[in-house]
């Protein structure tokens, strides 16, 4: 009788707690799932911030290069064609001097025919 109902009360008891033992394991194990979404969520959208600040960087980065190789080149043209007026400028005076040259050279030989006769 007695010892009976004490035995089947027991192991309702325990029953009981261990249907709420493993409620609360669920709901846990729940929480716990919610909160590794959660950090995978932001960890994906750190992981996306990131990666479109080093492209940003990387872009940056290249339009400078860019930049430098544009200017390099300019200065190189410039200076080519700063070379060629400074030939086309001595040429000229070459050539300049050559005819005065000449011009006196032509004088003198004049003269000196002119004096002869």
């Amino acid at each position: 009788g007695h010892c009976r109902q004490q035995v089947h009360k027991r192991s309702v008891h325990a029953l009981c707690d261990r249907y709420r033992y493993n409620r609360l394991a669920r709901r846990a194990l729940a929480g716990w799932r919610a909160v590794c979404a959660r950090l995978a969520a932001v960890a994906g959208i750190l992981l996306v911030w990131a990666a479109s600040r080093a492209t940003h960087r990387v872009l940056r980065l290249l339009q400078s290069w860019h930049g430098v190789v544009a200017r390099h080149r300019r200065s190189r043209q410039a200076t080519a064609e700063l070379l060629r007026r400074r030939r086309t400028c001595l040429l000229q005076s070459w050539r300049c001097a050559l005819v005065q040259r000449l011009a006196f050279a032509g004088i003198v030989a004049a003269v000196q025919l002119a004096r002869r006769r």
